[in-house]
């Protein structure tokens, strides 16, 4: 699928058809049935969305795959915790980091423009270097960078950087959260030992949605 590498602009449009789906953009944390029963908090369902969203097709500048990959780091953001130093101040950014190339064109500033996490605005910043990943909160890393993936594991040891990648060297490797492609859908698997490690806590909501190790889908 083509990549478009364009570098990171100030997005002025509207968030993509995909994040604007109406099931991207609820608020209500805790939706209920007719019967009373929760049902799944909003982010949940978006996920769910985005996992049985197909990948084939491609808008003019980035395929959809990278749509959907970048509405899954907004809702991912939702459902991890980082240590209180992550943010010097309540109202410090939340920083979403693409590592070197950028595959999503404008697609992930127009994700999270005007978001919030938790009172953290949502800043999207491409990383020019292994030591300057250790400043966002969530990275990305193409498999076009899979060569620099020791020299990105040794300079973030420790940082509690919730790392994202879409390779098996990635996964291999550490990563946290690594995107594969099933039936045509966009699924996930999670390193949960190494989140923990880095001092990053994802949500156990989260890790349920996971493909378990090997491949297999969650009942």
């Amino acid at each position: 699928m083509p990549r478009s590498r364009a570098a990171f602009t100030l997005a002025s449009r509207g968030i993509s058809n995909v994040a604007q789906h109406p099931i991207m953009t609820r608020a209500n944390p805790e939706p209920r049935e007719s019967g009373g029963k929760p049902r799944r908090p909003a982010g949940l369902r978006c996920l769910l969305f985005c996992m049985l969203a197909g990948i084939s097709g491609a808008s003019a500048e980035v395929s959809k795959e990278y749509q959907l990959k970048a509405a899954f780091l907004y809702n991912f953001a939702k459902f991890v915790e980082w240590p209180a130093r992550s943010f010097p101040t309540p109202d410090s950014p939340l920083v979403i980091g693409v590592f070197r190339t950028n595959p999503f064109g404008a697609e992930l500033e127009k994700a999270v423009k005007g978001r919030k996490i938790k009172g953290h605005p949502i800043v999207v910043t491409l990383v020019p270097s292994a030591n300057a990943a250790r400043q966002a909160q969530i990275l990305f890393v193409e498999s076009a960078q899979d060569t620099r993936l020791a020299e990105l594991k040794a300079a973030l040891q420790g940082t509690p950087v919730l790392t994202v990648g879409e390779s098996g060297a990635f996964a291999r490797q550490g990563g946290m959260i690594t995107f594969s492609q099933q039936n045509n859908s966009l699924r996930f698997t999670i390193d949960n030992a190494s989140a923990r490690k880095a001092g990053v806590k994802i949500s156990s909501q989260l890790q349920k949605l996971a493909l378990k190790p090997g491949g297999e889908a969650p009942p």
